[in-house]
């Protein structure tokens, strides 16, 4: 696959390791409706082929860097594991911030988070490890 191959070598790049996980989430599309399954209406979602990708690897000094092809001008977004908070700096890295922030508050473990919609949200909850294992 192009784009792999693509994201596996920015990422030794940018990191200086090779990743150690590989993930895929698909897009999708509400062929019937929007926001109508909670309110008793029908919905219709399907899988396409774009979707987010997401390459990880771990890290033991408790810092996150993150950095996202389809916004190279920003370069690599650090920031702390735990008590991160949102800020200007971090631009588009504040939304995964802010999943692993509310994971971590809320004592959520990986597998938990695993059943929000986001397809960042999913990428995200899957990059980051649980902080209360015994939660997931």
């Amino acid at each position: 696959m192009k784009i792999l191959d693509e994201m596996q070598e920015v990422f030794r790049e940018k990191f200086g390791a090779a990743q150690t996980h590989a993930y895929f989430s698909p897009g999708r599309v509400n062929l019937i409706g929007e926001h109508t399954d909670y309110n008793g209406g029908h919905v219709f979602p399907c899988a396409i082929s774009l979707g987010t990708y997401a390459l990880v690897a771990p890290r033991t000094d408790g810092i996150s860097r993150l950095y996202s092809m389809n916004l190279p001008e920003q370069g690599v977004v650090q920031f702390p594991m735990h008590g991160a908070v949102k800020s200007d700096a971090y631009g588009w890295a504040n939304y995964p911030i802010g999943v692993v922030r509310v994971m971590e508050d809320a004592g959520i473990g990986r597998r938990t988070a695993l059943t929000l919609s986001s397809m960042v949200r999913c990428r995200t909850a899957q990059a980051f490890p649980p902080r209360h294992p015994s939660r997931c």
